[in-house]
């Protein structure tokens, strides 16, 4: 009886045996070959079991590895002082960790950079058992963040050396990135993220990086920052899918370069009217005696019927030509009369010649009295406006034209409309040298210059700000 009570309970036993080893078997082989390493520790942090994974990664041998200290993997002796200090004793005290950073040393000799989670496992009376703990290698992710950071290094390096300003605006306008001139320059308010704008001027779309945030195309112009003059490229940063993620600026300080060239056109200017004033004041007045001596000797041989009388009289013409010859070289030499109001007389003048030369009906106007006394500034306007003209009378087949010169808040505004055929093609026009002097006159004077055309005719403007046009502060009525 007591025999066949032992069969029967051993046979149920035995199949749950049975079943168990299966199972432990088919959990062992999953666990070994589980890309993720696996370790436990005792309590004196010897590994007492791994995986196949944990073997692979370290390229040691099972019975290498076995009973090993984990300090023993560890790359770097300091971090073996604060593993066997700090980190595992704090581990068997807390019962987990996470996110544990490690360098490991490969048989080889090669660095292994592992992120460490672990749990401690304790008996029912809460003593030390063993841990486990799962091992990430990150060595590749971390070689890619190291080389990105590298890359990233030179690249800030090369852009701390150049003298432009560059700067990152997020889509919020923000400055989340500047290089070493840009941060030298910048008040102390508007680093890094506040009050990014370096655009002085009264109007923002004149700022190219707002215009790029509005139009999604690259920009440039000039813009004023703490009394410095700065040449502003703004270029869109597009994400993949097209949609803008920030703007780079590029700005250059162009005021010593712009205040040398202001000088020399000064220097030019000056030097050609003192030129044009010798010719007038010792040329002119030779040929002017010499012309009423001339005359009077003419009229004198034409009295008494002497036939040098004819001869003479080729004299006075000849010396008229000359005369007209100089003035004509007098007004190239200086196309605006001195004194502030030297812009506006020159205007109403180049209203006349169209008359005169082209038959064009052209009137000039003026709603106040505009008093410039910059006569570089000056030079440099009615240069435009002549350009202008000139265009307007070459390619337009225009029947009117209209000159005008007005202030418009803080700004001169200077426009030359016709009522012409337009421009096809303004984009190409740009490129002709003509456009490109007008413009450059236009940056010369930190202003901007504008085309606008279509069926009605073509308008070209050019606004300057007051400060920089020299102007006397007072508006006068005519």
């Amino acid at each position: 009886m007591s025999i066949l009570a032992s069969s029967f309970h051993e046979g149920p036993l035995l199949d749950k045996y049975n079943n168990l080893l299966i199972s432990h078997e088919r959990y062992r082989a999953m666990f070994d070959n589980i890309p993720l390493a696996y370790m436990s520790m005792n309590e004196n942090a010897a590994i007492i079991d791994f995986n196949n994974a944990f073997s692979e990664l370290t390229g040691y041998s099972c019975e290498e590895v076995y009973m090993k200290p984990f300090s023993f993997f560890l790359y770097d002796k300091k971090d073996i002082e604060y593993h066997v200090n700090v980190t595992f004793p704090r581990f068997k005290r807390n019962g987990f960790a996470r996110n544990q950073p490690w360098k490991l040393k490969h048989k080889s000799g090669r660095e292994i950079y592992v992120i460490v989670h672990g749990n401690v496992r304790y008996d029912t009376d809460g003593r030390f058992i063993q841990t486990h703990c799962l091992i990430v290698d990150v060595t590749e992710q971390r070689l890619a963040r190291e080389e990105c950071q590298r890359a990233e290094s030179k690249a800030q390096l090369i852009l701390d050396v150049i003298s432009e300003r560059v700067t990152f605006h997020d889509r919020e306008h923000h400055v989340l990135w500047a290089n070493k001139n840009a941060r030298s320059n910048a008040a102390p308010e508007c680093m890094p993220t506040q009050q990014p704008c370096v655009n002085e001027l009264d109007s923002c779309d004149k700022c190219p990086v707002n215009r790029v945030f509005k139009n999604h195309q690259a920009a440039f112009g000039e813009v004023q920052n703490q009394g410095r003059l700065l040449q502003v490229s703004a270029y869109p940063v597009l994400e993949e899918n097209g949609e803008l993620s920030g703007v780079v600026q590029v700005a250059r300080d162009i005021t010593e370069q712009r205040d040398l060239e202001h000088e020399l056109l000064r220097l030019s200017t000056s030097e050609r009217r003192r030129i044009g004033s010798d010719l007038h004041d010792g040329v002119g007045q030779e040929l002017t005696g010499l012309s009423f001596l001339a005359s009077a000797m003419a009229n004198q041989l034409q009295s008494r019927s002497d036939p040098l009388s004819e001869l003479a009289g080729k004299i006075v013409e000849t010396v008229g030509r000359a005369r007209q010859r100089m003035y004509n070289v007098l007004q190239g030499l200086s196309h605006v009369p001195e004194g502030p109001d030297g812009l506006t007389r020159a205007l109403a003048s180049l209203q006349q010649s169209v008359q005169e030369l082209y038959g064009v009906a052209c009137t000039f106007h003026q709603p106040q009295s505009v008093l410039i006394n910059d006569d570089v500034i000056s030079a440099h306007l009615f240069n435009i406006a002549s350009e202008a003209v000139s265009n307007a009378m070459k390619y337009s087949q225009c029947s009117q034209l209209r000159i005008t010169l007005e202030q418009t808040g803080h700004w001169l505004l200077l426009e030359v409309q016709d009522n012409g055929c337009g421009i096809a093609d303004v984009s190409q026009r740009r490129g002709a040298m003509g456009l490109k002097i007008m413009q450059y006159r236009a940056t010369m004077m930190g202003g901007e210059l504008k085309i606008a055309t279509g069926a009605q005719g073509t308008c070209i403007s050019c606004e300057v700000p007051l400060t920089t046009a020299g102007q006397n502060g007072e508006n006068h009525e005519p």
